[in-house]
């Protein structure tokens, strides 16, 4: 719990230090919904091309309002194992800087903080686990943070979990 609080303590006093301009609200998009499919595949994915309609609301957003959606369709992990590759991907770490360890980098939640905007975020990861280092302080710094752990969706004690657990609290 102690190195917890120490990697929060360190991206508090690293964003104070942060000179940036905040975009004039006219500019700002008003919703951003950022979704991270942890062990999916993307060739398993209708959005991707696959034949079985599993992905019908992003499919059905990017026929009819494809401005409102972003396919990443040319990326690979920075990293073979979530707690390494989450480090990168959720922080401005990455491969040319591997000696600055990842909470020395400005991450996702603070950049959206210092856009203006609310962050909710909801995880169906470990909380607490010797993997989830990244996961757990990063998302910490959200606004509103749930877990499927530690809330109604599921066991606390139980670490696979579907990923469908998310959706009672999406409902609430």
């Amino acid at each position: 719990m102690n190195e917890y609080k120490q990697l929060d303590a360190n991206f508090a006093k690293y964003i104070k230090d942060i000179n940036y301009t905040k975009a004039p609200k006219d500019r700002q998009i008003q919703n951003i919904v950022f979704i991270i499919g942890e062990s999916a595949q993307r060739n398993l994915m209708q959005i991707y091309g696959y034949y079985v309609p599993n992905t019908p609301n992003f499919s059905r957003l990017q026929a009819e309002k494809p401005e409102n959606i972003f396919v990443f369709d040319n990326v690979i992990a920075p990293q073979v194992t979530t707690f390494e590759a989450l480090s990168q991907v959720l922080s401005f770490a990455n491969q040319d800087n591997i000696q600055k360890p990842w909470y020395e980098f400005l991450n996702l939640i603070d950049t959206m903080k210092l856009g203006g905007y609310k962050s909710i975020v909801i995880s169906n990861q470990e909380q607490f686990s010797l993997w989830s280092k990244a996961t757990t302080t990063i998302f910490g710094r959200s606004d509103e943070l749930h877990w499927t752990s530690s809330s109604k969706a599921g066991n606390s004690l139980d670490t696979m979990k579907p990923d469908g657990n998310i959706l009672p609290i999406l409902d609430e």
